[in-house]
């Protein structure tokens, strides 16, 4: 009854041959040249052929041999390469990773968030661009973005991970409201001053529409500051410039450190947005892609709420 041909015996097999005796393939492989001897002939008393012609100095292969060893050859190769593969997967990842983010979530959470992340990923670098412009992943050489949005416009091209719900808040400085008082209309608001968006200016001049659980109304109020950038608002309300109407996210830490202070606690912004992680659809992520976004999705939403207060009363 023929023995079963173990893998190894032909691994050895292959060495032998490959290194032109059994003295050599000892000295290569520090394997007793007696034993690999003995595997040999094992081998060749399975297979019922003989594979080697030894001579006290060299040994060849037979015909049999050389197709056998033809066959071991590839496998072993085919083997050695998968197991390359392998060692590749389970390797640190590296590379680097270009991110965009709005500035505000980039100096409140990121500064936190990323040294860590590379600290645990020695062989990663990031790449940041802090920008409230909305990048085109199919054409920008970006990987990943972080977006503030109602919903995401373009779901058919793109891979979207919702983090977390944001609300907008208006804030101002605890100056403004001890110079002006306390407000409890939302109607008063046209008294106040503002910093806005431009958009909120229409032909019914500027209006901010509001919620209330499900009422939504809208109100005027008085720009003194219109400006396309979440960042510029936000210095200007904590300085005095006016009233803002301004994401939760963003405004937070200001709040706690008693820079900001809300005001009108029972109404907010008229729309819920989420932030979205998002990446190409048609890009296939590297590892060190797929870990950074791991990363984020574990804790970035936890750093937020972390920072995020339930609402309060104005100061």
């Amino acid at each position: 009854m023929n023995l079963p041909v173990s893998p190894s015996d032909l691994r050895d097999f292959v060495l032998v041959v490959q290194h032109g005796g059994f003295s050599a393939a000892e000295r290569a492989t520090g394997v007793d040249k007696s034993r690999l001897s003995r595997k040999i002939t094992r081998l060749e008393q399975i297979l019922g052929v003989q594979l080697l012609r030894r001579t006290p100095r060299h040994v060849t292969l037979t015909t049999a041999g050389e197709r056998v060893y033809a066959h071991c050859r590839e496998g072993l190769l085919c083997f050695e390469r998968a197991i390359e593969e392998l060692n590749e997967l389970a390797a640190e990842p590296s590379g680097r990773v270009r991110l965009s983010c709005p500035v505000q979530i980039t100096q409140t959470y990121l500064t936190r968030l990323l040294p860590a992340f590379l600290q645990a990923h020695p062989r990663i670098q990031v790449e940041v661009e802090a920008s409230d412009r909305m990048v085109d992943l199919s054409r920008d050489p970006i990987d990943l973005a972080l977006r503030v949005r109602k919903e995401l416009e373009d779901s058919r091209h793109l891979v979207a991970r919702p983090l977390l719900p944001v609300r907008n808040w208006l804030v101002a400085s605890p100056a403004l409201i001890g110079e002006q008082g306390a407000i409890e209309d939302p109607k008063a608001l046209a008294n106040w001053p503002s910093v806005a968006w431009p958009s909120t200016v229409s032909e019914a001049g500027p209006m901010w529409a509001l919620r209330r659980h499900e009422q939504i109304e809208h109100f005027s109020h008085q720009p003194r500051l219109l400006v396309n950038n979440l960042d510029v608002q936000l210095r200007a309300v904590e300085t005095g410039i006016g009233i803002g109407l301004l994401p939760n996210v963003i405004v937070s830490n200001a709040i706690k450190a008693g820079r900001l202070a809300r005001v009108l606690p029972d109404w907010e912004g008229e729309c819920e947005e989420l932030i979205h992680l998002i990446f190409p659809r048609s890009r296939h992520p590297s590892p060190a892609t797929r870990e950074l976004i791991s990363y984020l999705c574990a804790h970035l939403p936890d750093q937020i709420k972390a920072g995020v207060q339930p609402p309060g009363q104005a100061g």
